[in-house]
């Protein structure tokens, strides 16, 4: 009773985690037997574990926790659930294919492009500090820029997409909140390697740091499960993570 699993008229669209202190989480799907739906299920159940870890360690106050670390737990049963699928004899090529490919997509979307739009806030900012004039062409110019220098290629050659900046409702209505995701992702990363490689003491760091809910300043609780930010290497975990994917892809495809 705590999962409501299947589409129905008037019900909320999209996938949700809901908890409060002391309650056992509700986990709100709206499943459609497609692989998209599968990795959410995975995705929610990684929040509503995570919250009841906190509920059962943690006072009233200390049980929420905050979004960069909430990501960890949710991500690492994705990439639990990647891995088991790739692992399977029952999983075709085809299916490989297009699961690498979602994986693949998943840190571009995250990791790389999430990282452009922070620079582009922090610039935008940066010019309204200094005095300089903000109109649409200004902002766009910035986008088009860091599309350049991330990606290589001109934002212009697609109708309309200099405009990315407008329709990105974090830029407006919750400040310097994308760039939580790039260093989050990395972290959850770093976790789940640690715990795939079966480092003595990896999960135990891992369900400690679930547990630890809102206690303590994230970055400290995320050093405490093996990643620190202040190194490179927590942040190159994905380049390499990305490189895999992208040779296994080729293999693939090859075949």
């Amino acid at each position: 009773g705590f999962v409501d699993v299947l589409e129905s008229e008037g019900k909320r669209s999209g996938a949700y985690s809901s908890s409060m202190a002391n309650l056992h989480p509700f986990i709100l799907l709206n499943h459609d037997e497609t692989l998209d739906s599968a990795f959410t299920v995975a995705h929610e159940a990684g929040h509503s574990i995570h919250s009841m870890y906190a509920a059962e360690n943690q006072p009233t106050m200390l049980q929420n926790y905050t979004i960069f670390v909430a990501e960890i737990a949710s991500t690492f049963n994705e990439h639990a659930l990647l891995d088991y699928f790739m692992a399977s004899s029952d999983t075709t090529k085809e299916e490989k294919i297009m699961l690498l490919q979602k994986a693949i997509d998943e840190i571009v979307g995250t990791f790389y492009r999430q990282t452009l739009f922070a620079d582009y806030e922090l610039r935008a900012h940066e010019m309204v500090e200094n005095g300089m004039p903000i109109n649409h062409e200004v902002l766009s110019n910035i986008m088009i820029d860091l599309y350049q220098k991330y990606y290589g290629f001109d934002l212009k050659e697609e109708k309309y997409k200099e405009f990315v900046w407008a329709y990105i409702p974090h830029l407006f209505y919750t400040p310097f909140y994308v760039y939580q995701y790039a260093p989050s992702f990395a972290a959850r990363l770093t976790v789940f390697y640690d715990v795939q490689e079966n480092i003595p003491g990896a999960f135990d760091k891992y369900t400690n740091l679930l547990k630890s809910g809102g206690s303590k300043y994230p970055v400290d609780q995320a050093k405490e499960a093996g990643v620190d930010f202040t190194q490179r290497e927590t942040f190159m975990a994905v380049v390499e993570r990305m490189d895999m994917l992208v040779n296994e892809l080729e293999k693939l495809l090859n075949e």
